[in-house]
Protein backbone atom coordinates (compact mmCIF):
# COMPACT_ATOMS: atom_id res chain seq x y z
CA UNK A 1 0.00 0.00 0.00
CA UNK A 2 2.80 2.44 0.80
CA UNK A 3 4.37 2.09 -2.67
CA UNK A 4 1.06 2.66 -4.46
CA UNK A 5 0.17 5.60 -2.21
CA UNK A 6 3.48 7.36 -2.87
CA UNK A 7 3.14 6.87 -6.61
CA UNK A 8 -0.44 8.14 -6.58
CA UNK A 9 0.61 11.28 -4.71
CA UNK A 10 3.32 11.94 -7.28
CA UNK A 11 0.83 11.59 -10.12
CA UNK A 12 -1.88 13.73 -8.47
CA UNK A 13 0.05 16.67 -7.10
CA UNK A 14 -1.47 19.31 -9.38
CA UNK A 15 -3.81 22.28 -9.49
CA UNK A 16 -6.17 22.86 -12.41
CA UNK A 17 -7.53 26.37 -13.02
CA UNK A 18 -7.47 27.21 -9.31
CA UNK A 19 -9.41 24.03 -8.54
CA UNK A 20 -7.79 21.32 -6.48
CA UNK A 21 -8.40 17.59 -6.61
CA UNK A 22 -7.52 15.65 -3.47
CA UNK A 23 -6.95 11.99 -2.91
CA UNK A 24 -9.65 11.16 -0.39
CA UNK A 25 -9.18 7.39 0.05
CA UNK A 26 -6.76 4.72 -1.15
CA UNK A 27 -7.31 0.97 -0.94
CA UNK A 28 -4.54 -1.29 -2.18
CA UNK A 29 -4.23 -5.02 -1.66
CA UNK A 30 -8.00 -4.99 -1.40
CA UNK A 31 -9.65 -8.13 -0.05
CA UNK A 32 -12.73 -6.52 1.51
CA UNK A 33 -14.55 -4.42 -1.09
CA UNK A 34 -16.08 -6.23 -4.07
CA UNK A 35 -16.99 -4.62 -7.38
CA UNK A 36 -19.94 -5.52 -9.62
CA UNK A 37 -17.98 -8.45 -11.09
CA UNK A 38 -17.13 -9.90 -7.69
CA UNK A 39 -13.48 -8.81 -8.00
CA UNK A 40 -11.51 -6.98 -5.29
CA UNK A 41 -9.45 -4.43 -7.24
CA UNK A 42 -7.28 -1.69 -5.76
CA UNK A 43 -8.92 1.72 -5.97
CA UNK A 44 -8.61 5.38 -5.09
CA UNK A 45 -11.24 8.01 -4.42
CA UNK A 46 -10.65 11.55 -5.67
CA UNK A 47 -12.49 14.52 -4.18
CA UNK A 48 -13.02 17.84 -5.93
CA UNK A 49 -13.42 20.34 -3.13
CA UNK A 50 -13.96 23.19 -5.59
CA UNK A 51 -17.24 24.43 -6.96
CA UNK A 52 -16.65 23.66 -10.65
CA UNK A 53 -16.40 20.37 -12.52
CA UNK A 54 -12.88 19.28 -13.45
CA UNK A 55 -12.01 17.34 -16.57
CA UNK A 56 -9.27 14.78 -15.77
CA UNK A 57 -8.85 13.70 -19.40
CA UNK A 58 -5.16 13.57 -20.19
CA UNK A 59 -4.15 12.64 -16.63
CA UNK A 60 -2.93 9.20 -15.64
CA UNK A 61 -2.41 6.96 -12.62
CA UNK A 62 -0.13 3.98 -12.32
CA UNK A 63 1.34 1.48 -9.90
CA UNK A 64 4.36 0.94 -12.15
CA UNK A 65 7.26 3.40 -12.12
CA UNK A 66 8.26 2.14 -15.58
CA UNK A 67 4.80 2.85 -17.04
CA UNK A 68 3.42 6.09 -15.60
CA UNK A 69 0.67 6.24 -18.26
CA UNK A 70 -0.83 2.89 -17.28
CA UNK A 71 -4.39 4.11 -16.82
CA UNK A 72 -5.84 7.31 -18.29
CA UNK A 73 -8.82 9.09 -16.79
CA UNK A 74 -11.80 9.52 -19.14
CA UNK A 75 -13.22 13.00 -19.79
Amino acid sequence: MKKLFILVILCFNWTIDSQTVRINEVVSSNSTYFDEDGDTPDWIELFNFGTQSINLQGYYISDDLNDLNKWQFPA
